[in-house]
C-alpha cells in the first residue's frame, strides 16, 4: 500500500537521532526551490510578551540576491540558517486564503497580500485574524492586533523591492517571552548549534538579540500537523485504531493536508457516503504514523521530479503510425518519485543514521550531470534523474517507483503507474544489458547512418522507457516496464506487430522515407537484441523470444556464402528476400534510366507491401527482368533467389500466419545491403540523410 511506503519512508528520520534544525527542513517547506522569494522579505513583528505588549516591526531580507549585467534581478539565494526558524509551508490551492494550520505565526505574503496592507491596516488585521485563528500557539488580544496591523502598515509603505523583484514575503509575529519558543539574550550569548537560532537584533531592547528555541518550535509544528489530520476525524479509545501499525488510544484522518495526495481539495477519492469531519472512519493514522507520513511526504516531494520532455513525447507518441510520431504536439508532464524502504526496519541507531544520511545524499545529488563512480544511475531505466548511492543500490532494499500527471500542488494527481518492489540489483543490471546492447550496435550504425549517427537518437537508445514505448505503445509501457524490472517475460509478439505496421507505412514511400525506414531498421534490431538478450541473462520466467543471430545470417548473404545455407524461419526467410531484392533494385537501377525496382515493379500505384507481393512481383520476375534488360551475366544471385522460393513455397503457410516477422525482418536485410559487388553502386534517393526535424 502506497501510505504504507511513505510511513516506511518516513518513520526513520522520526525516531530520532537528528537535531531539531535537520527536522524543521525536511518536514517545512522553507529550503523548498519555490519557497526561496518567501524568505526576501521577512517582516518581523516583535511583541514583548514580559512587559506591556509594546510591538515594533522591522523587515530583513533571509539571503542575498544576485543580478545580471544590466543590474536586474538574477536570482536569490535564501539563508537558511536563519529562516529555518520560522518554519512555514507553501498554501495549496488559493493562497489568498489562509490554510490548515500553523505552527507559530510565520505566514506567506502574495503580491496581492502587499498590495492591500500598503493602503489599509484593516486589510492587514483581515490578514491575521484569519492564520491566528489557526494558530494554538498564539493568542492576541484585538488591541495587539491593531498595535501589529499599525507597524506593518507603516513599515510596508516604507519598501522599495528592487525593479520587477517578486513580491512574496513572509510576515513573522515573535511573542518573546522567557520561556517561549523565541526569547531575549544578551548580544554576545552563542546559541546552540542545531538547537537555536538567532534571529535578529531586538528593537525594542537595543543591544539585545532575540533567540529561536528550534526543538520547541518542532514540537509546535508537529502540534499544527497533528490538528489539521484532526480536522477531519479523531478518534480516542480502545476502539481507535491505527490502520498500519495496529496501536490503539488515539487515531486522526489521514485525508488531510499531511500529504497533498491526500487533500480533500480533490473529492475523487472521497467516499460520499461520509461528511468530511468524519473522514476518520475511512483511514486513521496515529500519531505516531501520521508524523511519519508527513515526513515521509516532503521526503517524496523531493524524491519527484518530472521527465524530459523528449521523454515525455515519445510515450505519447503513437505507436503504429510512423507518419503521427514525427509531428507531436507538447504532451502534459509526468512526473516520476523513487522511494527506497528498507526490506527490515531497524532500531539501530547507526543503521537508522546511515539511511538517513544516504537519503539525503540522494535528494542533494538530484540533476547534478557528475555522478559518484559507485552509484546506480537510474535515469536510464526509469526515465527519473536520480542516482542511488553505494549503500542504497543493495538488495537489502528495495524500489518503489511511481508516475503520476496532474497538479500536483492542488492535489489534482492521475496516477499512471506505481512499481513495487524492484532489486536494485536487476535495475543494474538491466542498466549494463542496455549499454552492451547500445555500444555492440556501433556496426549497424556505420552500415544503416554511414557513421553519422543522428545525436537526438542516441538519448533514445539510452532510455528503456523511451524503447519500451515505441515497442509496446503508451497503454502497455507501464506494465512492459514493470515487467522488465521484475524480470518477467517481454512480449515480442506486439513489438514485431506495431515495427510492421510503421514499416509498411514508410514502405509506401520508401523514396523519401528511406532515412525513417533505417531509423525502424535500427530500432527493430536493437531491440531485438535487448529481448534476446534479455531473455537469456536476466529474465527468470519461461516465454520471451526466439533466439537468432542477425549478424550471422547478414555476413553470409554479404559474402554469398550459399553452400549449405538453410531459411530455417520465416523471419530469415524475409529476411534473405529483403537482402536479394536490395542487391537486385541496384542492379536495376544502374541498368535502367535510374528507375527503382521496389517502386516501379513490386510497390506500384502506393499498393500495400505483403509477402506475397514480395515474391510474385519482385522475387519471381528477377531472372526474366535481367534477361531482357541485358544483365542477366551481372545477376549472380540465382542460387540464393532459388532458396528463397523454394524455402517460400515449404513455408507458404507458416508465412501467412507470421506475416508481420516477414515484413520486419525483410526491411531489415533491404536496409542492411550496402551493396559492395560490381555494378551495384548505391542509388541516392531523396531524403535519404534527412531526419525529421522535429526528431532533434
Amino acid at each position: 500500500m502506497l501510505i504504507d511506503s511513505i510511513v516506511r519512508l518516513g518513520k526513520p528520520f522520526l525516531q530520532g537521532g537528528l537535531d531539531p534544525e535537520e527536522i524543521l527542513l525536511q518536514i517545512s517547506d522553507v529550503a523548498a526551490v519555490e519557497a526561496r522569494n518567501f524568505l526576501t522579505k521577512v517582516v518581523l513583528v516583535e511583541m514583548d510578551r514580559n512587559a506591556g505588549g509594546e510591538v515594533m516591526a522591522q523587515w530583513v531580507r533571509w539571503g542575498r540576491f544576485s543580478f545580471d549585467a544590466k543590474g536586474k534581478v538574477e536570482d536569490f539565494t535564501p539563508n537558511l540558517k536563519a529562516a529555518v526558524a520560522v518554519p512555514f509551508i507553501i498554501p495549496r490551492g488559493n493562497p489568498l486564503v489562509p490554510q490548515g494550520r500553523y505552527g507559530i505565526p510565520a505566514y506567506p505574503l502574495y503580491e496581492k497580500h502587499f498590495e492591500g496592507m500598503v493602503k489599509s491596516e484593516t486589510e492587514v488585521e483581515k490578514f491575521l485574524k484569519g492564520r491566528l485563528e489557526r494558530t494554538s500557539s498564539l493568542t492576541l488580544e484585538k488591541g495587539t492586533v491593531k498595535k501589529v496591523a499599525k507597524e506593518v502598515k507603516n513599515l510596508l509603505s516604507k519598501l522599495e523591492p528592487y525593479p520587477k523583484e517578486k513580491m512574496l514575503g513572509l510576515i513573522v509575529l515573535l511573542p518573546v517571552e522567557e520561556k517561549g519558543w523565541c526569547r531575549y539574550e544578551g548580544s554576545d550569548y552563542l546559541p546552540v548549534e542545531g538547537r537555536e537560532v538567532t534571529l535578529c537584533q531586538s528593537l525594542l531592547h537595543p543591544g539585545r538579540i532575540i533567540v529561536a528555541d528550534l526543538e520547541k518550535i518542532t514540537a509546535l509544528f508537529w502540534e499544527s500537523k497533528v490538528a489539521e489530520g484532526e480536522e477531519m476525524g479523531k478518534r480516542v479509545g480502545e476502539e481507535a485504531v491505527c490502520t498500519l501499525c495496529g496501536k490503539r488510544g488515539e487515531v486522526v484522518s489521514v485525508y488531510s493536508k499531511a500529504w497533498n495526495w491526500f487533500t480533500t481539495t480533490w473529492s475523487a477519492p472521497l467516499s460520499i457516503q461520509v461528511p468530511e469531519e468524519e473522514l476518520v472512519e475511512t483511514i486513521a493514522l496515529c500519531p505516531q504514523c501520521y508524523q511519519a507520513l508527513t515526513y515521509g511526504s516532503n521526503l517524496f516531494d523531493q524524491l519527484t521530479t518530472t521527465l524530459p520532455t523528449w521523454l515525455t513525447k515519445e510515450i505519447f507518441a503513437p505507436v503504429e503510425s510512423a507518419t503521427a510520431r514525427e509531428f507531436r504536439g507538447q504532451p502534459e508532464k509526468i512526473y516520476g518519485g523513487i522511494l527506497v524502504l528498507p526490506i527490515l526496519d531497524t532500531d539501530d541507531l547507526e543503521g537508522r543514521l546511515a539511511y538517513i544520511r544516504n537519503i539525503k545524499e540522494l535528494i542533494a545529488d538530484r540533476g547534478r550531470t557528475e555522478k559518484g563512480k559507485a552509484s546506480l544511475h537510474l535515469s536510464a531505466i526509469t526515465g527519473i534523474d536520480l542516482s542511488l548511492p553505494e549503500e542504497l543500490a543493495r538488495d537489502q532494499y528495495r524500489l518503489e517507483i511511481l508516475y503520476f500527471s496532474g497538479e500536483p500542488g492542488r492535489g489534482d494527481i492521475h496516477l499512471r503507474a506505481i512499481i513495487e518492489d524492484v532489486l536494485p540489483s536487476t535495475a543494474d543490471r538491466l542498466t549494463e544489458l542496455l549499454d552492451e546492447v547500445v555500444l555492440e550496435a556501433y556496426d549497424w550504425q556505420e552500415r544503416l547512418f554511414g557513421g553519422q549517427f543522428p545525436e537526438y537518437l542516441g538519448r533514445f537508445y539510452s532510455s528503456l522507457p523511451a524503447l519500451l514505448s515505441k515497442a509496446f505503445g503508451t497503454t502497455r509501457l507501464w506494465t512492459a516496464l514493470s515487467s522488465a524490472l521484475h524480470r518477467r517475460p517481454l512480449d515480442r509478439k506486439s513489438f514485431i506487430r506495431h515495427a510492421a505496421r510503421r514499416m509498411e507505412e514508410l514502405g509506401k514511400e520508401i523514396d523519401t522515407k528511406l532515412f525513417r525506414m533505417k531509423e525502424e531498421v535500427y530500432f527493430f534490431l536493437i531491440f531485438d537484441e535487448l529481448l534476446k538478450r534479455y531473455a537469456l541473462t536476466i529474465q527468470i520466467e519461461e516465454g520471451g523470444v526466439e533466439m537468432k543471430d542477425w549478424r550471422t545470417l547478414w555476413k553470409r548473404l554479404e559474402e554469398r556464402k550459399y553452400d549449405d545455407l538453410l531459411l530455417t524461419s520465416v523471419e530469415e526467410l524475409g529476411f534473405a528476400a529483403g537482402f536479394l531484392i536490395s542487391r537486385y533494385s541496384r542492379l536495376y537501377y544502374n541498368n535502367t534510366d535510374k528507375r527503382e525496382y521496389l517502386r516501379d515493379r513490386v510497390l506500384s500505384f502506393g499498393s500495400r507491401l505483403t509477402p506475397d507481393k514480395i515474391v510474385k512481383d519482385g522475387l519471381a520476375q528477377m531472372v526474366e527482368l535481367s534477361y531482357k534488360l541485358n544483365f542477366d551475366k551481372k545477376f549472380i544471385d540465382r542460387e540464393l533467389l532459388g532458396l528463397v522460393l523454394a524455402t517460400y513455397q515449404e513455408k507458404k503457410e507458416e508465412v501467412a500466419r507470421k506475416k508481420d516477422e516477414f515484413i520486419t525482418s525483410f526491411w531489415a536485410g533491404y536496409s542492411l545491403q550496402t551493396g559492395q559487388g560490381q555494378g551495384e553502386k548505391k542509388p541516392q534517393h531523396e531524403g535519404e540523410n534527412a531526419p525529421v526535424a522535429s526528431e532533434k
